[in-house]
């Protein structure tokens, strides 16, 4: 069986899932995990000027894709076109396009850092495959209920609202601060002409990201 033909995760695993969730919010006041899903390690780029909202929906759907999918998280930051691999990034991209507000440049940020084209590519080739394979448009239905399911779940979880988490962190002055050296970074990647510069632009930026999320912790 090809990993394309995997089906869903049983409601069951889904339950399970959300149990460790909710066991993380209990920990940390409905913080960290609202963060953990975008702040890992393989993750090149956040985007600071999303809100609480936007980057927990954002984190879910990847979890939701990588789940469906049954593959690593360099799956969606790697230029491999093996077609499985193609069919999970044009899935997550298409699935930004529908579950959020991001923009063409902040969708391409989250597949390796790559620009506002990969997403207009991306964009384009799902409205052809969607169009013309039958098969494809039936997985696409499949996956979007599997999201839909994995959001709503997610979202019953949570003991406080993603409004109640914005309030209270977009006042905290340090915050603010680690958000600028962030954003800065962010702009110093998108300008990086070599790869060791990038990565190692990208090594400071995860520790910012890291002490920013230690720092909400204890807010």
């Amino acid at each position: 069986m090809s990993i394309l033909e995997l089906k869903p995760l049983q409601l069951k695993d889904i339950r399970a899932k959300i149990k460790h969730v909710e066991q993380d919010i209990k920990n940390t006041y409905g913080v960290t995990i609202k963060l953990s899903f975008l702040h890992t390690k393989e993750n090149v780029v956040t985007d600071v000027d999303l809100d609480i909202s936007t980057q927990a929906t954002v984190g879910a759907i990847k979890r939701a894709v990588l789940d469906y999918f049954q593959c690593p998280e360099e799956t969606l930051i790697t230029g491999n076109r093996e077609k499985s691999k193609v069919r999970v990034r044009r899935f997550f991209l298409q699935a930004l396009k529908e579950y959020t507000d991001l923009s063409l440049k902040q969708q391409g940020l989250q597949v390796g850092g790559r620009d506002h084209s990969t997403a207009i590519h991306n964009h384009n080739e799902f409205d052809n495959q969607y169009d013309t394979d039958k098969s494809f448009r039936a997985q696409w239905m499949e996956f979007k209920g599997y999201v839909d399911k994995y959001l709503s779940d997610l979202e019953k979880s949570m003991p406080v609202t993603l409004e109640e988490v914005d309030a209270k962190i977009s006042h905290n002055d340090e915050v603010a601060k680690i958000d600028a050296e962030i954003l800065a970074l962010a702009n110093q990647i998108a300008d990086a002409t070599s790869i060791d510069t990038k990565n190692a632009l990208l090594d400071k930026k995860r520790e910012l990201v890291l002490k920013k999320e230690q720092l909400i912790n204890t807010i």
